[in-house]
């Protein structure tokens, strides 16, 4: 994301950037030999919608090169080749992982309104939010714990939406369970260094590639 323009977006377009980091600072904590199976054992992600897998991946592949050598990005591992990081809850029902993110942050009070049936579900919050082992960490839109977000003759996205309020309202009561932390876009400049972070290291990225290009062609030609 472009620090320029952070404060015209909402929390839940800061949820990739965060997401990234988190699962990269995981990663850098798991022991050398554990990481082959990092992914799917040790973490997983999960989404509500497909579009949202391909967001967050590209901004998990921001952590996947390392600039050892400055002609040449090569990657560290982070980012599995083969396996998606991120998925849908229908595509993790019965998995589990030490440590599950569950990612509906990234979601606008319209997105949310248009399809509250889909996403005030009682069954698709219950596995999203019963994955982990462990750790479980989600990333909600303030937009999923208001009423109006809620038809008024839907009875089953009511049901949920308070099984949803009902758990987040546990925590916020159960210092035990973990903790609530409410994000303010606007009055929080960690996320502008973050994203400011995020930006430098695309920018870094995308000359490493021309690099790459480079590189490739001139050993092509000798």
């Amino acid at each position: 994301f472009s620090s320029r323009e952070i404060s015209s977006r909402s929390a839940s377009g800061i949820e990739p950037s965060l997401v990234a980091a988190l699962s990269r600072m995981l990663f850098e904590a798991t022991a050398e030999h554990d990481r082959q199976n990092f992914w799917g054992d040790k973490l997983f992600l999960v989404t509500p919608r497909n579009f949202q897998r391909h967001i967050i991946r590209q901004a998990l592949a921001q952590y996947d090169t390392t600039d050892d050598d400055a002609s040449l990005l090569v990657s560290n591992g982070f980012l599995p080749s083969e396996s998606s990081p991120a998925e849908t809850v229908e595509k993790r029902q019965g998995a589990e992982a030490d440590t599950v993110i569950v990612c509906y942050g990234q979601l606008s009070p319209e997105e949310i309104t248009r399809n509250a049936g889909f996403y005030f579900d009682r069954n698709r919050l219950n596995v999203s939010l019963t994955r982990a082992r462990r750790k479980r960490i989600l990333f909600l839109s303030a937009a999923m714990l208001r009423p109006e977000s809620v038809p008024a003759d839907d009875a089953q996205a009511a049901g949920a939406f308070f099984y949803l309020q009902d758990f987040v309202q546990e925590i916020r009561e159960s210092p035990k369970c973990g903790e609530v932390i409410e994000i303010d876009t606007q009055q929080t400049a960690w996320l502008k260094h973050l994203c400011a972070a995020s930006e430098r290291r695309c920018n870094r990225d995308s000359r490493g590639s021309v690099g790459r290009h480079t590189r490739s062609r001139t050993g092509q030609l000798s």
